[in-house]
């Protein structure tokens, strides 16, 4: 194919078309540069030649070039409006721009030229899922299949959803049907497996999220859902290195270091547990479980070099502020900070408000175990963990 275009654009130096072709075979090959430059000496040739601003406008999205590229599409529609592949490229684009109004217009304008499109629906529902109007979203990827009964992407985009719903057995239908319908759908596989891990099916997880990162490209996200349910199972020691992974892909990503945290500390790796704890807290200052998790480490380590009731206190009492101090688990660590800075009188106080408000919302081991440790702080010990 380089070789015949390359001979045509001998033949016609100032062929428009041969200029084309051969961007599209260079950009085939990976060369993107020349790719380009061939595009431009097309539209050089032929100003309003709306496959060439087109073919331009992907190759410069493909480097990363966005913003360009919709301006190369807009201007492949100028020349032709009625043009479906620029609509949808442009729509890609805006979507990946979260620029979820303009994305619908250009999957819309498709659908007035070809209501039934299955790939258009795809792609609208996939703007009404990111904007959560996931009814609309429902109805458009069911429109998809209708036209298109074996597109994979439809059924797993409706299984997400789904899922969004918290119709999980509907969303695990639709991912597996998707998988079914092309094996090699790594984004179904990964979704199926963290369906299945939501339900507590950890093997099942497991092998799915296992069969994503087979088929590529891998991700954080699957690397974290991954460790999360081999850690589960007690795997600790094959969960950390999905943790530790994850980050490498994603090094800001919150979740990945707080169940990274979790791991390394029942692993007796307190210290590293902790300090991904605080980048945690960096990212999300607001995450309940990772405030909670790290002020009750510093209140009770058995590890004097670990507690820092101080730091405790603000921690919890920024929780406990965040939940209206309906959350007796968190009262109950605030407690343990000021146990842990000799305030027993607030410590007991905030312990006994604890059982309470556990029992009146029906945990009643829970405020067992709280109720059990009144004594120890009237006793003017702090809480230590084993």
């Amino acid at each position: 194919m380089l070789f015949r275009s390359i001979k045509a654009l001998a033949m016609g130096p100032s062929d428009a078309r041969a200029h084309d072709a051969y961007g599209k075979a260079l950009t085939r090959t990976g060369k993107t540069q020349e790719a380009i430059h061939e595009y431009r000496q097309a539209l050089l040739y032929k100003p309003h030649y709306p496959e060439a601003e087109n073919d331009l406008a992907v190759t410069l999205a493909g480097a990363g070039r966005t913003q360009e590229a919709i301006e190369h599409y807009r201007q492949a529609l100028g020349s032709n409006p009625n043009y479906a592949e620029a609509h949808s490229n442009l729509g890609i684009a805006l979507l990946g721009q979260r620029r979820f109004p303009e994305a619908a217009q250009q999957f819309q304008a498709i659908l007035a030229i070809n209501p039934a499109s299955s790939e258009a629906h795809n792609n609208l529902g996939r703007v009404l899922t990111s904007e959560n109007q996931l009814e609309e979203a429902v109805g458009q990827f069911r429109q998809a299949i209708g036209s298109d009964p074996k597109y994979s992407d439809a059924y797993n985009n409706l299984g997400v959803a789904m899922a969004k719903r918290a119709q999980l057995d509907e969303a695990i239908d639709n991912f597996t049907k998707a998988v079914q319908l092309n094996p090699s759908n790594a984004s179904a596989e990964g979704n199926l497996g963290y369906s299945l891990l939501s339900k507590n099916d950890m093997d099942g997880a497991i092998a799915h999220l296992n069969r994503a990162l087979g088929l590529g490209p891998e991700t954080a996200e699957v690397h974290n859902n991954l460790g999360v349910a081999m850690a589960a199972k007690g795997q600790l020691d094959e969960a950390i290195p999905h943790f530790e992974r994850a980050l490498q892909i994603s090094p800001n990503m919150v979740e990945a270091h707080a169940h990274l945290g979790v791991a390394l500390v029942i692993n007796g790796q307190r210290a590293q547990g902790l300090a991904h704890w605080r980048l945690a807290l960096k990212k999300d200052p607001d995450n309940l479980r990772v405030l909670n998790d790290t002020a009750w480490l510093l209140s009770t380590s058995s590890d004097p070099a670990l507690r820092n009731g101080k730091e405790a206190i603000s921690l919890a009492e920024h929780a406990v502020h965040l939940t209206s101090a309906q959350e007796p688990a968190l009262l109950a660590t605030l407690a343990a900070a000021y146990a842990e800075v000799g305030e027993f009188t607030e410590a007991i106080e905030l312990e006994q408000r604890a059982t309470e408000l556990a029992n009146q919302q029906g945990k009643t081991g829970l405020a067992a175990t709280l109720s059990g440790r009144i004594e120890l702080f009237q006793a003017k010990t702090p809480f230590r963990q084993r």
